[in-house]
């Protein structure tokens, strides 16, 4: 695939945007985001979807997603340093920056969403793969005991990988992986990403049922390597079981095993973003208040529940430097407003606490709110220096205006049609069509645009 003619294209696109002001932004073509996007100030950067080169691979365009990635460097023996969770996530989508100077385009890109420019070609650091891993469970009935105990594995020279599921406020299972060269003598490995095997979630409660009741606190299993690494892709983590119950489906191994082909990270977020019935969060608090964090969500969002790992060691020393990155998955409130409030507590408690709401969909500060978290100054500098000023910020492109949002529904849906909307079932299952019709939802059309823009 030639870049030239790509380039050529993208740049008459970003000079047409640039003087009327429109913003940019990007589409890839495995994209999950949760914001509508336009043809008409999009860079589709869809094409660009492929592994350049193995050097023990440095180089690869930005819309490759993880699971093609993942099967590229393994041909090669080798599996990247940090994969993230869901097949179709791209290269470019996970990116968030590397170290460099603070004015730099590195720093700057750092969580900027497209906002400073867009990625044609990154590189990926690799590390030697294994064909397993050995992932041992381990149940804790206090948020203490569960943290110590990441904080153990995390201290122990062979651990590779450490996350937790949350189940309720008296039940977490610590999983800890090594990757692992071969399996023991009579065992047979583990799998989660074919439609027979059981999800993964599922299967970790059922653990956590068999450690309650057992002598032993922990459990051995060994994972194909691919398996464990998108162990989380069958069910989106777990909010795939509430479509079930939405539609008042058994939840069960055989309507799981039936309903697999729509039960995928790649095809549900679709419909989720169609009707709107779900939503999640991601945000990062110090270690020493994630006590305080849990007792709060569950008393704010009891309905949710918690995935969380041990995120960064900003400066080694204490527990303050240390951020435990909390992945909040459940049903979205019907009420809007309600909504709005549920999230901007989140948004106000993880602030108290010194953490970090990770911008990952929608936001709902206000724009003074957002900017006293973020540092604007060296964020505007940075665009001003390498000419991006002109494009739409990464507080515009990710807040949420609620009154906006109402005022376009009165204008363009009768009143018969907002109840229609606002009752069981048509929300999910107009989600589902679109999703079975395909992924052009991603670009609305230029005379929708503008039809937008001249209200």
């Amino acid at each position: 695939m030639p870049l030239r003619p790509w380039r050529h294209t993208c740049g008459i696109s970003l000079r047409e945007s640039s003087p009327i002001g429109f913003s940019s932004t990007t589409v890839p073509q495995t994209a999950r985001a949760l914001r509508p996007r336009r043809r008409d100030n999009t860079v589709d950067t869809s094409s660009l979807n492929r592994v350049l080169d193995i050097d023990v691979s440095k180089k690869t365009e930005p819309n490759v997603p993880m699971d093609t990635l993942v099967a590229a460097t393994l041909k090669a023996g080798l599996v990247p340093l940090v994969v993230m969770e869901f097949p179709g996530i791209t290269v470019g989508g996970g990116f968030s920056g590397t170290s460099g100077e603070k004015d730099g385009p590195f720093w700057g890109a750092a969580s900027a969403f497209g906002t400073l420019g867009v990625a044609t070609l990154l590189e990926v650091q690799l590390r030697e793969a294994k064909p397993y891993v050995q992932v041992t469970y381990s149940l804790h009935e206090r948020v203490t005991g569960a943290n110590a105990k990441i904080r153990e594995e995390i201290a122990k020279e062979p651990v590779d990988y450490v996350d937790g599921i949350m189940f309720s406020k008296g039940s977490t299972v610590v999983c800890s992986g090594r990757l692992a060269e071969r399996l023991p003598e009579g065992t047979r490995p583990r799998r989660f990403t074919r439609s027979t095997d059981p999800w993964f979630f599922v299967h970790v409660r059922r653990l956590q049922n068999r450690l309650r009741s057992s002598a032993s606190a922990e459990t051995t299993e060994f994972v194909p390597l691919v398996d464990y690494l998108f162990r989380y892709d069958r069910g989106g983590v777990w909010v795939a079981k509430y479509s079930f119950r939405y539609f008042f489906t058994p939840f069960n191994r055989i309507t799981r095993f039936l309903l697999d082909p729509l039960m995928h990270t790649r095809t549900m977020y679709r419909a989720l973003r169609q009707s709107g019935l779900a939503d999640y969060y991601l945000v990062q608090v110090p270690h020493d208040k994630v006590f305080e964090f849990v007792d709060w969500l569950h008393d704010a969002l009891p309905s949710t529940r918690y995935g969380y790992f041990l995120f960064a060691d900003l400066e080694p020393g204490s527990d303050a430097s240390w951020l435990m990155n909390f992945g909040i998955w459940g049903p979205g409130l019907s009420d809007r407003r309600e909504f709005m409030r549920q999230n901007r507590a989140l948004e106000q408690k993880v602030q108290r606490l010194g953490g970090k709401k990770w911008l990952y969909a929608h936001t709902y500060y206000t724009e003074a709110e957002f900017w006293a978290h973020y540092d604007r100054e060296s964020y505007d500098d940075v665009r001003a220096k390498y000419g991006a000023a002109w494009m739409m910020s990464v507080y515009d492109k990710v807040k949420v205006d609620i009154g906006a949002e109402e005022r376009e529904l009165r204008r363009r849906m009768p009143w018969l049609s907002a109840l229609f909307w606002s009752i069981w079932p048509p929300r999910g299952l107009f989600g589902i069509l679109m999703t079975l019709l395909g992924g052009d939802y991603l670009l609305k059309t230029a005379n929708q645009a503008q039809t937008l823009k001249e209200n």
